[in-house]
């Protein structure tokens, strides 16, 4: 099935979404993945980008207060 999801970021991104139920537990495992090359890999790849730029100014912004 497909998920849609509204991020305050991107936008809507659209998942494919796979549930596998674990016998005898009653329990379930939603899998929820971007199709490659679909629009929610792309806004994967951009949240991924952003992440990893926030967390270089976090570490930068620490060391500045840590040597100020």
């Amino acid at each position: 099935m497909v998920k849609r999801v509204d991020h305050p970021l991107t936008g809507p991104i659209e998942f494919e979404c796979q549930v596998m139920h674990i016998q005898d537990t009653g329990q379930q495992l939603i899998a929820y993945a971007a199709a490659p090359g679909s629009a929610a890999a792309a806004a994967f790849r951009r949240l991924a980008a952003r992440s990893r730029e926030q967390a270089l100014a976090d570490h930068v912004a620490s060391l500045k207060e840590r040597w100020a």
